[in-house]
């Protein structure tokens, strides 16, 4: 090992040049400094590649202080303070102990035994040195026993300083603990290594903050996320928080889609106030089929309603709510089935995000990675484990994959929440789910089978488009909603949501009237059964439906492109280029 001695004072150098020839594992060089100087001198050892350093006293301290080298003192031993002691226990002057407490306390122990009548003085800062010399001096003090320091002070003054000495047992002690420490050091260093190249050639992304919140480490995977490979770990922890915000104060896990990047499953970590966010890539993505949400996700006081089956639903999904069993929710196209597995996952206390699949748009061959993942990125159920996933058309969800998905479940393993709806019940066809006994169906009523509550439902609707079309529709006219209530709305809340939406966007109100009214049911009615009866509306391309829906809707409007371009959205300029493709 490579070591740099700075000795406060010539003697010392000498001494330790002379032991260190007697030490092959040591590489040793000495200079003389002191306190300044010294330290000056220490603050080029690392750039010299110095493995540690051996002081000794102030010296010493105020090294350690300044540099990231290891710092040895050398030691004043009983054997120093008593060789100072022996020689001045005959002087017949006045003669005092001067210094900072780890000197004093030891000489006392010493002048004790000794029986000597020496006063002895503690210092707590070098800056008292030289006021308290100027009073020993006064009453008559004439010699001063110290350190480097106060001998310094001493001659200073006009007094006269004897040093205490570092002796050959001092400096071999010094010796012993550069060993040892070097050893450790050494030790630790390689495991450090070790570590960081494990860390360096993770495929997580890794960011570590000390108990202070300051940003320690920051690993290759998660600077290349970032874009940021060079910056420092302040930067990249800085970054991270201003595009996700939440993820500074939070625990457990997230899911998060860094700008231009893949989407995350971040799993953070305290352990001893040291904070770890682990990133891991998914096989998740926000296109279509799924969707990840955090907030504005709906509770049961948002269902409205008052009509006995609705109620009956409400309760039994609040029951639901408080357990972890899977929930299949049974209802007509329309019913509101995704609101109440949002409220279900908003009031079972879950932190983690609410993701929905719909297996109307996953390709099945994609479902198995989705799910479950890769040798190198999380599927949902990992990556969601703290939060709840909804199946959407679940009938569609392949019978292997069901299988699968229930063993899983079965052996306790982390899971995320599992939610499923269909307009089919549970084992009425091949490939729908055998649920467990443990599994709760819910059943949600139609429309027709809750027509009390139809009128609540148009306020909450028309407050609604209000604000989002900046309206003042107050209502619908009594003779429409005696017409609404005649009907049996086929595509039950959504499909009346969407009819009072076309109306609202629009008429100017301040009520609905009844025949624009029943000329938007016949509209409703009549996309609803051509969907469900699939009159090839969706064959073809997706430029191809597109154009089939643009021209029924301008059908219906008679033509009018102004009428048609609102209905559907879009500006007329749109409306024509989409048109004349």
């Amino acid at each position: 090992m490579k070591v740099l001695g700075i000795a406060p004072y010539p003697g010392l150098k000498k001494l330790m040049l002379e032991l260190g020839d007697q030490e092959p594992s040591i590489d040793l060089f000495v200079e003389v400094g002191d306190l300044e100087e010294g330290l000056e001198r220490a603050r080029q050892a690392s750039k010299e590649g110095y493995d540690l350093i051996i002081s000794r006293g102030g010296t010493a301290r105020l090294i350690r202080e300044s540099v990231s080298l290891p710092v040895i003192d050398i030691p004043i031993s009983g054997y120093d303070m008593l060789r100072v002691l022996t020689l001045i226990r005959d002087y017949r002057g006045e003669a005092a102990i001067v210094g900072f407490p780890n000197i004093v306390e030891g000489a006392i122990t010493i002048r004790d035994l000794l029986g000597l009548n020496i006063q002895s003085h503690t210092l707590q800062h070098s800056g008292e040195v030289q006021d308290l010399l100027f009073r020993l001096q006064e009453k008559g003090v004439q010699v001063v026993i110290g350190d480097v320091i106060t001998v310094r002070a001493a001659e200073e003054t006009g007094l006269n300083g004897i040093l205490i000495t570092s002796g050959k047992e001092a400096v071999l002690e010094a010796f012993r603990q550069a060993k040892q420490t070097y050893r450790v050091v050494r030790d630790h260093t390689r495991r450090s290594r070790l570590f960081r190249t494990v860390l360096e050639e993770d495929d997580r992304g890794i960011l570590v903050a000390d108990g202070e919140g300051e940003a320690q480490y920051a690993n290759p995977r998660i600077r290349k996320w970032l874009g940021l490979e060079t910056d420092s770990p302040e930067v990249v922890a800085s970054t991270l928080f201003r595009r996700e915000p939440r993820l500074r104060g939070a625990e457990g896990q997230q899911l998060v889609r860094l700008p231009g990047g893949p989407l995350l499953a971040v799993d953070i970590r305290v352990k001893d106030s040291i904070k770890i966010w682990v990133l891991r890539e998914t096989t998740l993505s926000s296109d279509a089929g799924m969707d990840i949400r955090y907030r504005k996700l709906a509770r049961f006081a948002r269902i409205t309603g008052h009509s006995r089956k609705i109620r009956e639903a409400v309760k039994k999904g609040r029951k639901i709510s408080r357990t972890v069993s899977p929930v299949w929710i049974l209802g007509e196209a329309g019913t509101g089935k995704e609101t109440f597995a949002q409220a279900i996952h908003s009031e079972s206390g879950i932190s983690g995000p609410f993701i929905t699949l719909d297996f109307n748009r996953i390709d099945p061959k994609e479902a198995p990675s989705l799910l479950f993942g890769e040798k190198d990125r999380a599927g949902v159920l990992e990556a969601g484990k703290e939060g709840s996933v909804y199946f959407r058309n679940a009938d569609r969800f392949p019978a292997d994959l069901q299988k699968r998905l229930f063993r899983k479940w079965k052996s306790g393993k982390d899971l995320p929440r599992l939610m499923f709806s269909s307009t089919l019940p549970p084992g009425k066809e091949e490939g729908v789910f055998y649920f467990d006994p443990a599994t709760s169906i819910l059943s949600l009523p139609p429309l027709k089978e809750r027509m009390e509550d139809l009128e609540d439902l148009c306020r909450l609707f028309l407050a609604e488009l209000n604000t989002k079309y900046g309206k003042q529709i107050v209502g619908l006219e009594p003779a429409l909603l005696r017409e609404f209530r005649e009907i049996s709305w086929p595509g039950n809340i959504a499909q009346l949501q969407s009819v009072l939406e076309s109306l609202v966007r629009r008429l100017e109100g301040p009520y609905l009237p009844l025949r624009e009214g029943k000329e938007e049911w016949e509209r409703s009615r009549s996309q609803v059964r051509n969907v469900a009866e699939d009159n090839g509306w969706l064959d073809g391309t997706l430029e191809e439906i597109e154009q089939r829906i643009i021209r029924q809707v301008l059908k219906e409007e008679g033509n009018n492109q102004t009428r048609a371009a609102k209905r559907l959205g879009i500006n007329r300029t749109t409306l024509w280029r989409k048109l004349n493709r």
